[in-house]
């Protein structure tokens, strides 16, 4: 999604149900206030760099699209303080730099520090709320 409106929900993953009621307390809030899901994107599920997980909703008027990201504490900093900024400058060079590849190897060297706790998996909730589920 383009960015238009985007928020972030931060739980630590080491409390599992607490990750899992986040989610879904959120989400279910979310519906109550008519807000209406259309996707969500699973980057837990993904073998390697970006990890969190991302929904989609269009406001209860049908005009805007929000996205809301969920994360832990450590994908969040991994996030912000180290593969945001790395791939900022990624996308100065062109694909087949050699600088391009090291900065790609440090994006993803960050990212595996993080799914060493990931959280709880949500797939199974998540289809059954949201029309399209991406497992990355």
């Amino acid at each position: 999604m383009r960015d238009g409106l985007r928020y972030t929900v931060v739980q630590d993953s080491a409390n599992t149900e607490a990750y899992q009621a986040a989610v879904q307390g959120t989400v279910d809030g979310l519906k109550t206030a008519g807000y209406v899901p259309f996707q969500a994107s699973d980057y837990w599920t993904a073998s390697q760099g970006y990890a969190g997980l991302h929904t989609n909703w269009t406001s209860p008027d049908g005009q805007q699209k929000i996205e809301l990201q969920f994360h832990t504490p450590a994908s969040i900093s991994t996030k912000e303080e180290i593969s945001h900024p790395l791939y900022v400058e990624l996308r100065k060079l062109e694909v087949n730099d050699v600088q391009a590849q090291g900065l790609r190897d440090r994006i993803d060297s960050a990212w595996r520090t993080v799914r060493e706790t990931p959280p709880p998996n949500l797939d199974s909730y998540l289809a059954g709320v949201f029309p399209v589920v991406y497992q990355k």
